[in-house]
């Protein structure tokens, strides 16, 4: 994967322009990142920094998609990729178990979607 640095850019890119509400193009990138990611062996901070802001859009996403009532299917795909992105995220939290678990705490408790998340992590690897 020679193309972290730019991916660490991109994500933070990604993270800025969602929370600025500029969605367009964003959930597709991010979806796209995940599955590129969640192949990669690499683990390191880069890769946390990579995932932990990938995976803080999807839980964004996936807490917006319960207040606006998306449709079943669309829900449904959030959820994926929010699977997605716990599991890559466990992964991390093998190799930087402190980081990884302080992220996620962190995510959780800020964004305030702690029955989401909490469901979606004991439910495991994607389905």
């Amino acid at each position: 994967m020679g193309d972290i640095p730019e991916y660490i850019v991109r994500s933070a890119l990604w993270l800025a322009m969602w929370l600025k509400g500029e969605r367009a193009g964003v959930r597709e990138s991010v979806k796209a990142a995940l599955d590129k990611f969640s192949k990669a062996s690499i683990v390191d901070y880069s890769a946390y920094l990579i995932h932990s802001h990938l995976a803080e859009i999807v839980f964004l996403a996936l807490e917006e998609g319960r207040k606006d009532d998306l449709p079943k299917t669309q829900m449904d795909e959030v959820e994926k990729y929010a699977r997605v992105a716990i599991k890559n995220m466990k992964n991390i939290m093998e190799s930087l178990p402190s980081a990884g678990l302080r992220w996620i705490v962190t995510t959780v408790n800020w964004n305030g979607i702690r029955t989401d998340a909490r469901r979606l992590i004991s439910s495991g690897a994607p389905r």
